[in-house]
């Protein structure tokens, strides 16, 4: 089966940072790529990451092992193939998905979210608005992980281990003294190493969206991070400052693949 994404050489607009400079990665899940085109077009010129997969068992692995932030799924052609990978992916993954319909029937809007749909698009859509919705099931989903974050499961990202569960982390085997807020800015760096974390989304991930903050808060906090580490390992670097955007965490097992997520 086919797996691509249309047109890699289109170049993203300026998003500018009260949209949220944080790239959002969406998969779009069509049998027919050259009828999503204009769709996955639109999307990277508003600065989003976009990749666009087929109806097939290895669309879904893909997903799957490699689970963007949100999934739209054109069902504009009432294709039974786009709904049956949509269900066996609800069926494995919380991931947020979209499902993209032209009926003009609400009953198929209603089936979709009691299917487990995030939410349900008809023809004729806003272009913003659907990058608007995309930005914002993906933003809580990624705060709602981040809520849990703190609290549950070991994250191993050698050398660096941290353990949710007793708020404790340890670089190179040897343990950090860290606050309850630098553990969580350390793991939201370390969910994903080689991607970009921006002031924002830090500080959504610190503080939540109630709570006003200025962005030199967070630069606060990484400082003092960065201090902590350096005061185990004099030669760290690892955590690697992008003026104007935020900050990336680069581990030597991510270094092979980090060009290909790489945010700019």
């Amino acid at each position: 089966m086919k797996l691509e994404t249309i047109d890699s050489k289109i170049k993203p607009i300026h998003v500018a940072a009260s949209s949220g400079a944080q790239r959002v990665q969406v998969a779009i899940v069509k049998s027919d790529d050259a009828t999503v085109a204009a769709l996955d077009r639109d999307l990277r010129r508003r600065g989003f990451e976009v990749t666009c997969h087929d109806c097939s068992d290895r669309a879904l692995n893909t997903l799957l092992a490699n689970a963007p932030d949100i999934a739209l799924f054109d069902l504009r052609d009432q294709d039974d193939d786009s709904f049956a990978v949509f269900l066996r992916l609800r069926d494995h993954s919380t991931m947020p998905v979209i499902l993209l319909t032209d009926s003009a029937d609400e009953v198929e809007e209603i089936v979709g979210l009691r299917m487990g749909a995030d939410a349900v698009v008809r023809k004729p859509w806003s272009p913003q608005l659907l990058a608007e919705r995309i930005r914002a099931l993906s933003r809580r989903a990624r705060l709602a992980n981040g809520a849990t974050a703190g609290g549950e499961g070991q994250l191993d990202r050698p050398p660096l281990t941290m353990d949710g569960n007793r708020m404790v982390a340890a670089w190179r085997g040897r343990p950090l003294d860290l606050t309850s807020t630098e553990f969580k800015l350390l793991h939201a760096l370390a969910e994903r190493p080689g991607y970009v974390r921006t002031r924002d989304f830090l500080m959504d991930r610190l503080y939540g969206t109630e709570i006003f903050v200025l962005d030199r808060t967070v630069d606060s906090h990484v400082k003092r991070l960065r201090k902590k580490l350096r005061d185990l390992d004099p030669g760290f670097e690892a955590i690697e400052t992008l003026y104007g955007t935020g900050y990336r965490l680069n581990l030597p097992d991510a270094e092979g693949d980090a060009s290909a997520r790489r945010l700019t």
